[in-house]
């Protein structure tokens, strides 16, 4: 009997194990999709990682788990996600830019930038990986590749953010004249009572703190 049993059991883990494989990807991400909507983000993580090793490709499964992982503060786990989501299809600029922007808040500015470089390489208009480029740049002190940047950034399309970026970058340069033509441009569309007259190189303007410009 014990003999029995023991001979079988192998053969119930098999089966068993046969039967989790059977389920698709999709199914299993649909089954992480309604626990991510009930707010079980650890349930929901499992099974977005079944999805991803049951069909590694699926793109939608490592953006899910990105979302997953930001909203309970995993922010490398939720950056290397994006990262491969991006590596998947190298076609798509989109997943490029949310790399980037992830690898950004982390303080990882020259991994944002490389997948700035990605997105632009497909869409070289593409207006936030430039502004992405130039922010990320300026951290890293390639000052010539931000100006490169802002510069293509604002010729897509003139606004707020554009003329700011260009503004910070142009201040970095010591480019004082420009910046003094594009910072008022940009009181509008920031939260900056009074905005100050213009003050070269150091800058203590509130507007300013979100970038650091390197001295």
């Amino acid at each position: 009997m014990h003999c029995s049993l023991r001979c079988l059991l192998p053969i119930l883990l098999f089966v068993t194990a046969a039967g989790s494989q059977a389920q698709s990807g999709k199914a299993f991400f649909k089954e992480g999709e309604k626990l991510r909507a009930a707010q079980e983000f650890e349930q929901a993580l499992e099974k977005y990682s079944f999805a991803i090793r049951t069909e590694p490709e699926m793109i939608k499964a490592y953006q899910a788990r990105a979302e997953v992982y930001g909203s309970l503060g995993k922010l490398v786990e939720r950056a290397s996600d994006l990262a491969q989501a991006a590596r998947l299809d190298k076609g798509e600029p989109d997943n490029a830019v949310a790399a980037a922007r992830a690898y950004f808040d982390m303080d990882s500015a020259r991994v944002a930038a490389e997948f700035c470089d990605q997105a632009i390489l497909v869409s070289p208009k593409n207006q936030e990986a430039l502004m992405l480029l130039a922010k990320a740049c300026l951290r890293t002190g390639e000052l010539d590749r931000a100006s490169n940047a802002a510069d293509e950034a604002l010729a897509v399309k003139a606004t707020t953010d554009t003329y700011f970026i260009h503004g910070v970058v142009r201040t970095a340069t010591r480019d004082y004249k420009t910046a003094e033509f594009d910072l008022p441009r940009c009181w509008n569309g920031i939260t900056c009572t009074n905005p100050p007259t213009w003050r070269p190189p150091k800058c203590s303007w509130p507007c300013m703190n979100s970038i650091q410009v390197p001295r």
